[in-house]
């Protein structure tokens, strides 16, 4: 209730993300979120309230991610205490993005389930279990490609679990590993070539990837980070 009736606020982002995914061929895009724009296009049938139609399915989204981070916290805390992290999660600052015609929600679910994925994943032995884990990096890739920047993390969290889990071989290990990497990379460019053609070939989208190379060529940026 709280979204319903606003005007757009993110305007530049707005009418992008509107753009693509409502009216123009995927190949138009200069964002890889194919799997966003084909969830909300369905907008389209609410004709001119589509915006609002977008802030049901951010909500929807959002708060379906509740049950993932509540199983997350289950791990490592009592039911009472996991209830109130979720609870809080989302009563947080971050629920200001449902309001906005933009992937943001949609990414939220999809990293949390990814997440409890991978806790539940981390120690299993099966490859089919690693290939749906890579299947899911994928698919939270094409609602946004910032998923890719959890890879650096991901492969510091696999060395830790490496080390400590002395029940697996390391060659298994590594077969585990490599093919969780693999599928993911498969995942995401193979649909988005289905979907998009050789336009779809890309790992950050055009518009991301002028940022990234103007950013890359500025030495005094690496001279801040450090």
């Amino acid at each position: 209730f709280k979204n319903l009736g606003l005007y757009p606020i993110v305007m530049d982002d707005e009418y992008a993300y509107s753009k693509f995914t409502r009216l123009l061929p995927f190949s138009k895009s200069v964002f890889p979120n194919y799997l966003f724009f084909i969830v909300y296009r369905v907008t389209n049938y609410c004709g001119d309230g589509f915006l609002d139609c977008a802030r049901i399915l951010n909500v929807l989204f959002f708060v379906s991610a509740a049950p993932f981070i509540y199983l997350i916290g289950r791990q490592i805390t009592g039911k009472k205490t996991a209830l109130l992290i979720a609870v809080l999660s989302l009563l947080g600052p971050v629920n200001v993005y449902t309001a906005f015609f933009m992937a943001e929600a949609m990414y939220f679910f999809a990293f949390w389930v990814f997440t409890w994925f991978f806790l539940r994943t981390i120690r299993q032995q099966d490859i089919l279990q690693w290939m749906l884990l890579g299947i899911l990096l994928g698919l939270a890739a094409l609602v946004k490609p910032h998923a890719i920047f959890l890879m650096p993390a991901l492969a510091g969290l696999l060395i830790v679990f490496f080390r400590q889990d002395r029940d697996t071989g390391i060659s298994r290990k590594i077969l585990l590993y490599a093919v969780f990497f693999a599928v993911a990379i498969a995942t995401k460019f193979g649909i988005s070539f289905l979907l998009a053609g050789k336009s779809g070939l890309t790992l950050l989208g055009t518009s991301y990837t002028t940022l990234a190379s103007k950013s890359m060529t500025d030495s005094s940026r690496y001279l801040n980070l450090a």
